[in-house]
């Protein structure tokens, strides 16, 4: 009976975990889109309604007086404004923050405007959620912004295997149950070999795969681009070029030779291009880090000389490729050595969560 009152409790807990998280999401969006409709209807009560008593304004930190009022000076300069959100992506923080990521498509008394990254941020004040930021990412860059928002809570691409989970927890119950109450079916399964049970006097061989610490080391390298890549918004962020490290018996292609990634990154008015090398190394007690080797280096030097556009060397240390425990982001401008010292490194540290992006001005990346 205790053993069918824990599964029963835990049943409970995914089941109430999954449609808790499913119906904020629900929710925010529902405020999303509330918010979408009092700025077509430029209602600024609609609007006042939703803000909470100070915000973020795109990039800028004010309290909902002056938000408003700058909204309505807006609406009066573009009475015929409009705008439409698609690729809603809803995500939780452990700080209580939610972000509501979206492409914002926004139309100027008549003037289709290019496409943005947008978002708004919500934190529940008393029984309801309030907008406490709202801007994008152009702004976001322009301005150095970059919101402090904490750990992210796991995804609701998770809700899938906790259903897993849960369903196996059922079949396991109800197991239990024809098992204690059918004496005839008990026997008719002990017939039958359990799925993970091991017959008696069989042994069995299990053939592990065996990997050098080169093959790691390449494994971990492929994964931490892989990361690389992804930490890149598709939307103002084209990938250009992916170089391979391939080769066999000292034959090799002239491209390895050049930076891993070539980005062209461009929003409305602005391009600009850009290469990345990347680079993953276990964690170390040494007091210094090889960045790289010389000759990779001045290969990389000539490669900005000869294309004119900056060379980045993204370095991830510690953890696995594709969670690495620190990350550095290194101009190649600023290597003047193979080998830094953790002391220099350390000026370099992203401390910032979320995407990357690219300051044009300064021609930055963090």
């Amino acid at each position: 009976m205790k053993s069918k009152l824990f599964i029963f409790l835990i049943l409970l807990f995914f089941t109430a975990h999954v449609f808790g998280q499913t119906k904020k999401a629900k929710e925010i969006e529902t405020l999303a889109k509330q918010w979408v409709d009092a700025n077509n209807a430029q209602d600024i009560d609609d609007i006042s309604s939703l803000y909470a008593s100070s915000l973020n304004f795109y990039a800028i930190n004010k309290d909902k007086g002056t938000c408003i009022k700058e909204k309505k000076s807006f609406f009066e300069k573009y009475p015929k404004y409009s705008i439409s959100i698609s690729n809603l992506d809803i995500d939780f923080y452990k700080s209580g923050i939610v972000k509501c990521n979206f492409v914002k498509n926004e139309v100027w008394n008549g003037e289709p405007r290019s496409p943005l990254q947008g978002y708004l941020l919500f934190q529940k004040e008393g029984n309801s959620y309030n907008i406490i930021a709202e801007s994008d990412q152009r702004m976001d860059s322009q301005r150095g912004y970059v919101p402090q928002l904490g750990n992210k809570v796991q995804k609701s691409s998770n809700i899938t295997y906790m259903l897993i989970g849960a369903g196996t927890l059922l079949l396991i119950l109800g197991v239990f149950y024809l098992v204690k109450n059918n004496k005839e079916q008990r026997k008719k399964i002990e017939s039958i070999p359990m799925l993970f049970s091991q017959p008696p006097n069989v042994e069995v061989a299990v053939n592990l795969p065996e990997f050098t610490a080169e093959e790691l080391k390449k494994n971990n390298g492929l994964a931490f681009e892989k990361y690389v890549v992804k930490n890149f918004d598709k939307n103002y962020f084209k990938l250009l070029n992916w170089r391979g490290d391939k080769y066999v018996d000292g034959h090799y292609p002239l491209s390895s030779m050049e930076p891993d990634l070539d980005y062209l990154y461009r929003d409305s008015g602005r391009q600009q291009l850009f290469a990345i090398e990347c680079k993953w190394q276990q964690a170390t007690n040494a007091n210094a880090v090889k960045l790289a080797d010389e000759r990779k280096l001045n290969n990389y030097r000539n490669y900005q000389t000869t294309k004119n556009y900056p060379v980045f060397v993204i370095l991830g240390i510690g953890g696995t490729g594709s969670e690495p425990n620190n990350l550095f982001i290194i101009p190649l401008n600023e290597i003047s050595d193979p080998l830094t010292s953790k002391e220099k490194l350390a000026k370099y540290s992203r401390t910032q969560t979320g995407r990357f992006y690219l300051e044009i001005p300064t021609l930055t990346l963090k």
